[in-house]
This record gives C-alpha cells, sequence and structure tokens, in this order.
C-alpha cells in the first residue's frame, strides 16, 4: 500500500476521507490504522449481520458520496475454517453481496467517490505451475479462482465516468496478529 502512495504523490498531499469495509480484518485493520497515522480521515463499514438484502448498517450511495475513496476488503476469512460446501458458499456470498451492494451504491453516486479500491487476490490464477501469468491473464479453474473472478465482476458494476475502480489481487498476507 504505502508503493500505491508513493506513485501517487495527491494521495500524500491531500487529506482524504475514507471509508473502509472489511476494517476489522487483518489487512483492513493494518490499512485503517495505516492511513488514519497519515492523517487521513478513516470511517470504518459496519456489516450488518441480520440482512442478507442490506449488507452494510446505513449505508446508501448518499452516504457513501461523502467520502473521497471507498476500500472494500469485507468477506468471509479463507483460513478461518475447513472449507466445507457451506464455508464455500460463506466464502463466495460474502464477497458477491457486500461487493455487489457497494458497486451498486457507488453507481448511484455524481462527483465523489473518485476511487473504489475493491480485494480481490492471486486465488483468480489457480495454480498454473511455471506458466508466467500477469494483470492481463485469464482466470484460472476451481473455487478460488471462480469466487474472484465472481467478486471482481460485481466490482466492475460500481463504473461510472469519475469512478476509477481498482482490483487489487493480494497474494498470501502474514501477520503477527490472530
Amino acid at each position: 500500500m504505502t508503493s500505491l502512495i508513493r506513485r501517487n504523490p495527491s494521495l500524500r498531499r491531500k487529506k482524504m476521507k475514507i471509508a473502509i469495509a472489511g476494517a476489522s480484518g487483518m489487512i483492513g485493520s493494518a490499512l485503517y490504522d495505516y492511513l488514519g497515522q497519515k492523517g487521513h480521515t478513516m470511517v470504518a463499514i459496519k456489516r450488518n449481520a441480520g440482512d442478507g438484502n442490506h449488507p452494510f448498517i446505513g449505508i446508501d450511495s448518499s452516504y457513501l458520496s461523502e467520502f473521497d475513496a471507498v476500500i472494500n476488503f469485507a468477506g468471509e476469512n479463507i483460513a478461518g475454517k475447513r472449507w466445507t460446501e457451506d464455508q464455500k458458499r460463506a466464502i463466495l456470498e460474502s464477497r458477491v453481496k457486500t461487493t455487489t451492494f457497494l458497486a451498486e451504491q457507488l453507481k448511484k453516486t455524481q462527483s465523489k467517490p473518485k476511487v473504489f479500491i475493491n480485494a480481490s487476490a492471486i486465488g483468480y490464477y489457480g495454480n498454473r505451475q511455471a506458466e508466467s501469468l500477469d494483470e492481463n491473464s485469464s482466470n484460472g479453474s476451481g473455487f478460488l479462482p471462480e469466487v474472484c473472478r465472481k467478486w471482481e465482476e460485481c466490482a466492475d458494476l460500481a463504473a461510472r465516468p469519475g469512478l476509477r475502480v481498482v482490483k487489487t489481487r493480494l497474494g498470501v498476507v502474514l501477520g503477527n496478529k490472530e
């Protein structure tokens, strides 16, 4: 994330108001803290566990239009439990529902936010052995590549003039927090 800020001087100069979904997870909490320490105003978007049709508490396009950026790291922890069929469903649905909801609300906004950063993963590519891959490579086959493909398609629903949609394909992330 620091390289993103280094390459974009405007992120260093302007203090931004940033909403982040998934701020309680390992990556989201680290980014939330880091950007907050840099002087940005950070707001955690809380999931609404009780309502599948409205996955976030008090969030709509009007609310999101108050932010310069929206970051989405929301989703069931893929390393948290054994991958039963129920857990696979939870992994997929937690990403598709939250991202679709945010994207649909962001599409309705006008001038702000300017960027929607949505998590994805290198699992998009699948196990391709020694094949050389880059961001233009097709997705692989299997459970994780399918989850990532659908997740990224949901993020694309936010596309509108003036809103940049960024899909970050993260690799294995190690940390010392539980």
